[in-house]
């Protein structure tokens, strides 16, 4: 059982504001913003951190989620939950980047993203930003370099900044419809969300020499 306390959440903030981004996109400076989830208030040593499977977390996500639905076979590296008293409230899926671009090690080093996030009616108003705050210090003690999310952009990212994250891009407009063609192909379902704009988040985990 892992408990997250609030001494832990402000010295990741102050180390990942520090982040380089990685492209020529200026970054944003973090300002002090509300957090997004429910409107029950909580400390960080109220929630707790366990490790569900994919598949559960991917019920989850099809469950309460506002506008995705499961990964890809529910794929990922690794899913958490985000549990306040005995009630699962949030989870989160970390995997592959979608974008074939980030998987090459040699000039980005290893790159993981936040495929899901989602939390429930019952969620405190912290919930979100301390599942990204989790996720960024499992896939640090894993080794990797960094780490990456997209939102909307009609979401205004407010978790991802109280956990210290960078907005550094945003996507360009695609045509309707599903293009990629590979060993999923069969089984991904097109989902209207892929073709929106988005924001890419990133946290910097550690420097990648280039």
């Amino acid at each position: 059982m892992i408990k997250v306390t609030a001494c832990n959440q402000e010295t990741h903030v102050i180390e990942t504001a520090q982040a380089i981004c990685g492209d020529s996109t200026t970054a944003v400076h973090q300002v002090p913003q509300p957090e997004e989830g429910g409107s029950t208030p909580t400390s960080p040593l109220q929630l707790t951190v366990k490790p569900p499977t994919l598949r559960a977390a991917n019920d989850f996500v099809q469950a309460h989620h506002r506008h995705n639905s499961r990964t890809a076979r529910d794929g990922g590296k690794f899913a958490i939950c985000c549990e306040f008293g005995d009630r699962v409230v949030g989870v989160a899926i970390v995997g592959n980047p979608l974008s074939a671009t980030y998987m090459d090690r040699e000039r980005y080093g290893h790159v993981a993203e936040v495929l899901r996030t989602c939390t429930n009616e019952d969620a405190p108003k912290n919930a979100v930003s301390f599942l990204y705050g989790a996720c960024t210090r499992i896939c640090r003690e894993m080794g990797f370099d960094t780490l990456i999310s997209y939102t909307l952009t009609d979401e205004s990212g407010a978790s991802l900044k109280g956990a210290g994250w960078q907005h550094v891009a945003d996507t360009k407009p695609v045509s309707p419809g599903w293009r990629k063609k590979d060993h999923l192909s069969e089984t991904r379902v097109f989902q209207e969300v892929m073709n929106k704009v988005k924001r890419r988040w990133q946290c910097r985990l550690r420097q990648h020499p280039r």
